[in-house]
């Protein structure tokens, strides 16, 4: 492919055009089956591969990981990211499609072609290529996500507070669960307890745990001792509170140092977080600072805390 430097007309289009590559892939419309069919047989054909002549279709990649894993032997987990293509893979293909539709890069080697080829096979859900058969899936009904930045890289991320954050619905529904861009097990979601959180080894599943029940009141459930509280010098109007946390419940010898973020959500409220700090902590002041790097003295001068 010729490589030359963006114009400022194409660079202008850098983000419209990502984003419409983002919502292609969390499309929820149903497969198209013959679009689907016709791109993954070229793209064997491409491949110098024979079509094998036998589709799998499966509801979702749970189905998909198994199945594929019956028949080839490999572990059902390694299956996620091996050899998967489909609608939700989506960067490589808008990094060539913005070659060839705004940048107008000539054809040098069936870019272009290849390119064709995976946009078909993007009609359906993901699928799994095998010299002997290919494993596909249906799309997802329904993917939330929830904003975090204005438009480009790293404007949203998976985020659901009440079920799965992508779905399968039908006769064998199944999802995925995401707390915040973090991918976590279905019970941080639909069934927090203080007894789970005491026994997950993860720290960042067991930090989306506590967050989905709420640091106050996870507080209280675990019986957590308040050992100091004052105001947030940083953060005018909010309070920070010091936690004694029982060893089994951390995994550490730690405190657990609750806050409020300085800057307001998207929906209009201020997030409440815990920090673990320092078991040596006996006033909040003191460990409040300690997380901005200064000393009491100087944090109780900052104007806001982000």
């Amino acid at each position: 492919m010729a490589v030359r430097n963006l114009t400022d007309e194409e660079r202008a289009q850098l983000i419209p055009f990502a984003k419409q590559w983002m919502y292609k892939s969390i499309d929820p419309t149903p497969p198209d089956w013959a679009a689907w069919e016709a791109g993954v047989k070229r793209v064997y054909e491409l491949c110098d591969t024979p079509w094998p002549g036998v589709v799998v279709k499966v509801p979702h990649p749970k189905r998909l990981a198994e199945v594929t894993a019956a028949i080839t032997g490999a572990e059902a987990r390694a299956i996620y990211y091996e050899q998967l293509g489909g609608q939700s893979w989506h960067n490589w293909l808008a990094s060539l499609a913005f070659a060839r539709d705004v940048m107008q890069l000539p054809d040098r080697e069936k870019e272009w072609e290849i390119l064709a080829a995976y946009e078909a096979a993007c009609s359906a859900g993901w699928w799994y290529p095998h010299p002997d058969f290919v494993v596909v899936t249906e799309r997802p009904t329904a993917t939330h996500i929830e904003r975090i930045g204005p438009d480009g890289p790293g404007s949203h991320q998976l985020h659901r507070a009440d079920g799965p954050a992508i779905e399968w619905d039908g006769a064998d529904p199944w999802g995925l669960y995401f707390w915040h861009g973090a991918n976590v097990p279905q019970w941080v979601i639909m069934d927090p307890s203080v007894e789970r959180i005491r026994e997950e080894p993860n720290v960042e599943v067991r930090r989306a745990a506590i967050e989905r029940v709420g640091w106050e009141e996870f507080a209280t459930q675990a019986n957590l001792s308040l050992v100091d509280e004052c105001d947030d010098p940083g953060n005018p109007g909010q309070t920070v509170k010091l936690y004694d946390v029982p060893r089994d419940t951390w995994g550490m010898d730690v405190k657990i140092l609750v806050v409020t973020n300085g800057s307001l959500e998207r929906t209009g409220t201020r997030r409440r977080y815990g920090l673990a700090v320092p078991d040596n902590f006996v006033k909040a002041l003191d460990a409040v600072a300690w997380t901005a790097g200064e000393s009491p003295e100087e944090y109780s001068q900052t104007l806001r805390r982000t």
